[in-house]
């Protein structure tokens, strides 16, 4: 196995341990992600930045920005088998921290998630650093 498929199953399993107690009608996203990880819609997905933003959203979990996120991922995703709904701008009302309009024409359920964690993870180092 190559050093880079390796570190990619490590960051899974780190990610399984993470979400071993979550309870799937609490935070669906975050039960049913390592699933979701593992199927071809992910398949360039970066598991490292799926490991970031579970790690932030359970230790900062009252943040606005983390709440803002968990609440767009929570709705996309159906709480009985974690299979994903298709994104729409109502996913996006009543937060502050991110927009439909942001997203251009990259409105796949991928896209939202990659585009949910990589501005979480950007807001939360910035608010680290001051």
């Amino acid at each position: 196995m190559d050093t880079a498929k390796q570190y990619s199953k490590k960051n899974l399993e780190d990610l399984k341990s993470l979400v071993l107690k979550i309870d799937n009608k609490e935070n669906p996203f975050l039960y049913y992600l390592p699933s979701l990880l593992q199927t071809k819609p992910f398949s360039r997905f970066n598991p490292e930045n799926a490991l970031l933003f579970t790690t932030a959203a359970l230790k900062y979990n009252s943040h606005p920005v983390v709440s803002d996120a968990l609440r767009i991922l929570n709705n996309i995703i159906q709480v009985d088998d974690g299979s994903l709904k298709q994104p729409s701008p109502h996913h996006f009302f009543n937060n502050q921290h991110f927009f439909w309009n942001e997203l251009g024409g990259h409105t796949s359920a991928v896209d939202v998630i990659s585009h949910v964690f990589n501005r979480t993870i950007f807001f939360l180092s910035i608010a680290k650093n001051y």
